[in-house]
């Protein structure tokens, strides 16, 4: 959803998250350091190089889209477990 959508401007949706900031003595969403695989994987997608290149999107596909859902659905749940582990949750709205 744009902001548009919502009935705010770009200006107005600065406001509110800047005061949002200021509300909560820090940044209104968390902010976390990516695990070790997720930096790998990160830096692997940053080079052009070591990227595999297809002809067609129906090469890409004969390779398993579902493969790559299962992928990063498992390092999701992995990223999950941890936080959980550490006693965190995700929020599902503003953490102040």
């Amino acid at each position: 959803m744009s902001i548009s959508e919502i009935g705010i401007s770009t200006t107005e949706a600065i406001r509110l998250f800047l005061k949002q900031v200021e509300l909560c003595n820090s940044l209104p969403f968390p902010v976390s350091v990516p695990n070790q695989e997720t930096t790998v994987a990160m830096m692997e997608a940053n080079n052009p190089a070591g990227l595999k290149r297809y002809q067609a999107f129906s090469e890409f596909a004969q390779q398993g889209v579902m493969a790559f859902s299962l992928l990063t659905t498992t390092a999701f749940e992995k990223d999950l477990k941890e936080v959980e582990r550490q006693g965190r949750t995700f929020p599902l709205s503003s953490p102040c």
